[in-house]
């Protein structure tokens, strides 16, 4: 990657993980605020523009990102908000329309009911 003087801003205050894959980066983020906790995943290219971005926040609901686990180079697993649901995430080759809308208490930051996005995310437990 070229070194660059470019800066964007993003939703989030404390890093919790940052990955780097063939797209791009992954980073996911937290407010820092045990007692209302939100997530934010952002997908950047390697330019560092935003391609995709997913929170997860309920009111009221504390919530630690923990049990981060890489499956395989394109999917990953980890919880928030309750240790005993799974998040499945999965990047995909090439954009998607999302038909329906994420699981709650997910939502698609930059996008609308038809927004086509590059991350997949499923809860399970």
């Amino acid at each position: 990657m070229q070194p660059t003087d470019k800066s964007i801003s993003v939703a989030g205050c404390v890093l919790e993980k940052q990955l780097e894959t063939p797209i791009g980066h992954l980073l996911f983020l937290t407010e820092g605020n045990p007692y209302e906790e939100a997530l934010y995943i952002h997908l950047l290219s390697s330019d560092l523009t935003l391609i995709d971005s997913i929170e997860i926040s309920a009111n009221y609901r504390s919530g630690l990102f923990r049990n981060f686990k890489i499956n395989q180079p394109n999917a990953l697993q980890f919880s928030f908000l309750d240790d005993a649901e799974t998040w499945q995430l999965e990047l995909l080759k090439s954009p998607q329309f999302n038909l329906l809308r994420l699981q709650y208490p997910a939502k698609r930051l930059h996008g609308k009911f038809w927004s086509r996005g590059l991350i997949r995310l499923r809860v399970s437990g």
